[in-house]
């Protein structure tokens, strides 16, 4: 979504694709939807996003992404790709799942392609993240995480942890459950 209109998904399903869901601009509300998303062209070699969030607000209540990496593939994938605006995310779940070498991202908040802003803020309550090398990675804005578990995904590679720290960013984390084989559960490099 790129303008400034408002669109709402209720129960909707979107399925086998690179990227999810993006958002640009404006408002987004989905209920109950279903994202499975496949890094890379098919083959599970590549990028994969499941939604994808540089500006305006998005809420998510109940919403399910999956991010696959394909039986062999190698891909990387990110559950919820923050750069900038305002997210919600109340009861969802967001899973990596990979048959070869795959890793990536639960919740991704800061720079990537796309530089972060200050402003951004992620809000989230009794989300659950499993299968992933990281579960949470910020590094700008901030980060409230009320409930919720992350399972880091071991074995993957170095550097696995369930919520990341850097940069200029905030992050508050209440009654959170953080488990994995290995890695580490808090890593905090910031500057403030």
């Amino acid at each position: 979504m790129m303008g400034e209109g408002t669109v709402k998904m209720d129960m909707v399903g979107i399925l086998q694709v690179e990227k999810g869901v993006e958002v640009t601009n404006g408002t987004v509300t989905m209920m109950g939807t279903t994202i499975m998303v496949k890094s890379g062209a098919g083959n599970g070699n590549g990028y994969g996003v499941g939604v994808g969030v540089s500006g305006g607000a998005v809420t998510m209540m109940g919403t399910a992404i999956t991010v696959t990496s394909g039986d062999s593939g190698n891909g990387y994938g990110v559950g919820v790709g923050v750069s900038g605006g305002v997210v919600t995310m109340m009861g969802t779940t967001i899973v990596g799942t990979s048959g070869g070498t795959g890793k990536g991202t639960g919740v991704y908040v800061g720079s990537g392609v796309k530089m972060g802003s200050s402003e951004t803020l992620m809000m989230m309550k009794e989300v659950r993240i499993s299968g992933f090398e990281k579960g949470v990675s910020v590094e700008k804005g901030k980060l409230v995480m009320n409930m919720g578990s992350i399972t880091v995904k071991s074995g993957v590679g170095n550097g696995n942890y369930g919520v990341g720290v850097w940069g200029t960013a905030d992050a508050t984390l209440m009654g959170t459950e953080i488990k994995g084989m290995g890695g580490k559960g808090v890593v905090m490099e910031g500057e403030g």
